[in-house]
């Protein structure tokens, strides 16, 4: 079996030379995994977002992809501006309306393209194609991927995984050729930009570039000493630096939609205290380490209780974690440039989403570490090849070859392992009522899941369920108007008109500007030809309003005065 083994392996590398081969190594394995997605429904952030957001529908809203946030077309406000997903979106729609499929294709393929363009960019920097190999594989298999991959929502990870990617891969080129050739910086300061389109946390992703400089040039920095390292990262990258800081700008100003910095509503505990934070992703990087090598009950709502001091295990351990990357990082500065380009770029990828310098809108989700992750397994496949070369002349050629073959029987075992959790897990994605119940498992408490199930159930008719669901919802925030609202509509749909009416009323006095509940009163009423009443709705509604919104509200109380 070994010699049969080692008979292949010349065989292997030289199939891994030929780019073409590794490409459809890729796109086989990424669509035997994601297969199983393309039949998946669409929910959650996928209504606001695509489905029923009439900005997506018609391309004459495309200029306001880009002067207002990703779901103005459904009449909502939030902190994300992402036009490029919202171009994607409308091109989408245009060619396959809510066909789901079509959605999970584009995902799955753009997921594939993220890990073949990462291949071409590790092998630029270290050439070693095998070693590219076996790290873009982990990250096309890697179960976490699916909650970027199998949510069409999700489309921001991968879709800034191959702009960021190929901007690198270009400048790599840039800094390659002699003399300089402007339109590979070019290409590359475009994809840098674009990458801002889809993702607001690409903007950290400026220190890839300066990582990038020190892993090409590494040795002629031991022997010129740092200035020399310095001054060229001033020279090549500051146009670079000069977008990240102009796009900072912008979202600060006039793309600030909604507390952009602090995504936080209000002030608490966590955002009022650094130290907090900080032990809080202490704590973060402890579930992180486990989700990585053991990911199991993956879930989408997840929640983290505070930290408050260092004295917890868990935060013990992730300050152990943090400290032993950082001090390997310090010790092979000079000594091995792979290991801290890997142990840089998870922290580099890990910043933006780690509440210490800015609370952001959450604690902890699994795409996160879409990009973060590559450094991870980078370093174990680095060490699986160093292993796997070992020589003893000291032991029996049974055990020597034995202790060779074993890190890639290691490797092959643990990516056959994540492959199988990840076809499960797009399982648990096909449709709204499976996703929502199991997500339920792990967060019992969760508004928002609640609230979807019970829409979920309404959809699908089951509207006793969904009373159900939606009065849970209610015990868990009575304050919130959605989900009165949405018990509005299924009381409506079962012919209770009086319930439906206090449900209205009931959002509208929690939240006076929660538009969707007057136009559901209002349509009441005038399906009983009931234009006073509809009419009065309407004129509730007008003071929160404004532009092209009030107009319309305007208008058509001028028609149903004349109908009245």
């Amino acid at each position: 079996m070994s010699a049969k083994m080692q008979s292949m392996l010349p065989s292997l590398k030289k199939l891994l030379k030929n780019n073409l081969v590794v490409f459809l190594v890729f796109l086989v394995l990424g669509f035997i995994l994601y297969g199983n997605s393309l039949g998946n429904e669409m929910f959650w952030d996928d209504q606001d977002n695509i489905l029923f957001n009439e900005y997506v529908h018609n391309w004459q809203h495309i200029p306001k992809y880009f002067t207002e946030n990703n779901v103005a077309g459904r009449g909502l406000i939030s902190n994300y501006w992402r036009p490029l997903p919202l171009t994607i979106w409308s091109i989408e729609w245009h060619l396959w309306q809510d066909w789901a499929p079509g959605y999970h294709f584009v995902q799955t393929a753009l997921h594939i393209g993220s890990a073949f363009l990462l291949f071409i960019l590790l092998n630029k920097l270290f050439n070693n194609r095998l070693l590219s190999v076996l790290t873009s594989i982990l990250i096309l298999v890697h179960p976490l991927q699916t909650e970027a991959i199998t949510y069409v929502s999700g489309i921001s990870d991968p879709l800034s995984a191959v702009l960021i990617f190929s901007s690198l891969i270009f400048y790599i080129k840039f800094r390659e050729l002699k003399p300089p050739n402007s339109y590979l910086i070019t290409c590359s300061l475009v994809l840098f930009s674009l990458s801002f389109l889809a993702r607001e946390t690409t903007v950290f992703f400026f220190g890839y570039f300066v990582l990038v400089e020190f892993s090409l040039h590494v040795k002629k920095y031991k022997s010129a000493k740092w200035p020399r390292f310095f001054l060229d990262c001033i020279k090549f990258l500051w146009p670079f630096l000069a977008l990240a800081l102009a796009y900072v700008f912008l979202r600060l100003t006039a793309l600030n939609f909604q507390n952009t910095l602090n995504l936080y509503d209000e002030q608490n505990e966590f955002t009022g205290s650094p130290l907090i934070r900080l032990f809080t992703f202490l704590r973060i990087l402890t579930i992180y380490v486990g989700l990585l090598f053991w990911p199991h009950d993956l879930h989408i709502e997840r929640g983290v209780d505070l930290a408050r001091s260092l004295k917890p295990p868990d935060v013990v351990f992730g300050l152990s974690v943090l400290i032993g990357s950082l001090s390997a990082l310090i010790f092979f500065l000079k000594k091995n440039r792979l290991i801290v380009f890997a142990i840089a770029w998870v922290i580099i990828g890990l910043i933006p989403t780690s509440n210490i310098l800015v609370p952001i809108n959450g604690l902890l989700f699994e795409h996160w570490l879409y990009i973060p992750m590559i450094g991870v397994w980078l370093v174990l496949c680095w060490c699986l090849i160093r292993l796997s070369r070992i020589a003893n002349g000291k032991l029996s050629v049974l055990f020597a070859t034995a202790l060779r073959q074993a890190p890639l029987i290691c490797y092959m075992l643990f990516a056959t392992f994540l492959s199988i959790r990840t076809f499960q897990q797009n399982r648990l994605w096909r449709d709204p009522i499976t996703f929502y119940n199991y997500t339920l498992k792990f967060a019992p408490n969760s508004y928002r899941v609640l609230n979807n199930l019970g829409m979920a159930y309404a959809e699908a008719k089951q509207h006793d369920e969904a009373i159900r669901v939606y009065q849970l919802a209610i015990r868990e925030n009575p304050e919130n108007a959605v989900a009165y609202h949405n018990l509005g509509n299924t009381q409506k749909a079962l012919g209770n008109r009086q319930l439906a009416i206090d449900n209205f009323e009931k959002a509208i006095s929690l939240q006076p500007d929660f538009y969707f509940s007057y136009n559901a009163l209002a349509q009441l009423y005038l399906d009983e030809s009931d234009y006073k009443s509809a009419i009065e709705v309407l004129q509730r509604l007008l003071p929160y309003q404004t532009g092209e919104q009030y107009l319309n509200t305007q208008n058509l109380i001028t028609q149903l005065q004349s109908q009245k």
